[in-house]
């Protein structure tokens, strides 16, 4: 398990002495997140969540029961935000949960901050979200559902000593846990479950009547289309509107829950993601590779049994996605290294470079020998079922890193 000590625990008391509130960073549903500043040094934050009023302190107190149970033993997990604190008597309304402060804010507002991310960040997010729901799902004595797997749950985190005005690779978390549900023997055989997430990233309506893991999966999934392409994994509001007519009388929110979700395949080209897949040139991406839309694929099948799990994303995809990285941030120096050989070069420069000033910068790590590039290998056919193409990908994955292929366990209730 990918985790770190937890250092610190702060009181009420401790909060009202050392911080000053700021400026709120978020108001949903479930309360209002806002900034909180040290008074000694203004660059040191916290993040409180409070509720809104007495009616949202229940979904609350379900949220501080789920990280209190993840964070037994003053351990906390990367990918899941931090719990630093929280207090049941907060003025004006409590309770309140005191976090890490994620300074890059939530995923949704970090995707429409520029036109696209290189595939690199796809990757990290992938390999992030797979570990964080492995915590979740494979971890715990009862697998826990988080329930609400969206873009505005997901934190961004800057990397320590990381500068970059765009971070490449930052640190995603898993937040707002006030639907997350412990999937025991009581839960599963439930036959009235009332679906409470986000209908835009939730699995198609008939699935929506039971609790199941794999509804985090297919949001998941979900969520890494709307990473690629800036936009909800649906259908657009207005062409379905153009196609049901006879929902006229429905407004936009009741519209939502019948929105169905549209598979945009990760490798389509700009013109195609355009012309074909409504997304906006605003967000249009050069278009990603063939492997990462298999991975992504699999998480969104419509068939529960072909879908893809947590355990089997953490022993598949995390070992793709952490190589990947490691190649392009080996390709990455090399370029940057003849990028300075060339400016040497250029007349009128000095033989000798100037001294550079440091840099902790993620991007820019110290020269690291570069794997052999592995050749093309032809794609998994149609025909094979998931467990084959499942069990092909290891052993590649496995044959890349000098290691032997291990068991494909059997697929957990989910």
């Amino acid at each position: 398990m990918s985790s770190t000590p937890k250092m610190l625990h702060l009181t009420a008391e401790i909060v009202k002495r050392v911080y000053h509130p700021g400026r709120v960073l978020g108001e949903g549903s479930d309360g209002i997140v806002q900034i909180f500043h040290d008074r000694k040094d203004n660059s040191r934050q916290i993040a409180v969540k409070y509720p809104i009023g007495t009616k949202t302190s229940s979904s609350l107190m379900t949220e501080l029961a789920v990280l209190q149970h993840l964070q037994k033993h003053q351990r906390t997990h990367e990918n899941i935000v931090t719990m630093l604190g929280f207090d049941k008597a907060w003025i004006p309304h409590s309770p309140a949960i005191f976090m890490d402060y994620c300074e890059l804010g939530d995923l949704w507002h970090y995707r429409l901050s520029v036109s696209f991310f290189e595939e690199l960040t796809l990757w990290k997010l992938f390999a992030d979200m797979a570990k964080g729901l492995h915590f979740l799902h494979a971890e715990q004595p009862v697998p826990i559902l988080h329930g609400d797997f969206k873009p505005l749950n997901i934190l961004v985190q800057r990397p320590p000593g990381n500068t970059e005005k765009i971070v490449v690779l930052p640190i995603f978390k898993l937040a707002d846990f006030a639907r997350a549900t412990p999937m025991n023997r009581q839960v599963i055989e439930q036959t009235k479950w009332k679906f409470a997430g986000t209908p835009e990233y939730a699995p198609c309506r008939a699935e929506r009547k039971n609790a199941t893991l794999a509804a985090d999966i297919w949001a998941c999934g979900a969520t890494l289309q709307f990473f690629a392409f800036g936009r909800n994994p649906t259908v657009s509001m207005r062409k379905f509107r153009q196609q049901h007519p006879e929902l006229d009388a429905l407004n936009d929110e009741q519209i939502r829950y019948h929105l169905p979700f549209k598979f945009r395949p990760l490798t389509a080209g700009p013109d195609v993601q355009v012309n074909e897949l409504d997304v906006s040139k605003e967000y249009q991406s050069p278009g990603y590779s063939e492997r990462l839309n298999k991975w992504y694929s699999l998480c969104v099948q419509p068939d529960i049994d072909s879908r893809i799990t947590a355990h089997e994303l953490m022993e598949a995809v995390v070992p793709v996605a952490e190589s990947k990285i490691k190649i392009g941030l080996a390709k990455r120096a090399v370029e940057e290294h003849q990028l300075k050989l060339e400016k040497l070069k250029k007349p009128g420069k000095s033989a000798v470079a100037p001294p550079e000033k440091p840099t902790a910068s993620l991007l820019a790590p110290p020269p690291i020998a570069i794997p052999p590039t592995v050749p093309p290998r032809p794609q998994v056919p149609n025909w094979m079922t998931r467990k084959e193409a499942l069990r092909k990908a290891m052993v590649e994955n496995a044959q890349e890193n000098g290691k032997i292929p291990p068991p494909l366990l059997e697929r957990r209730d989910r």
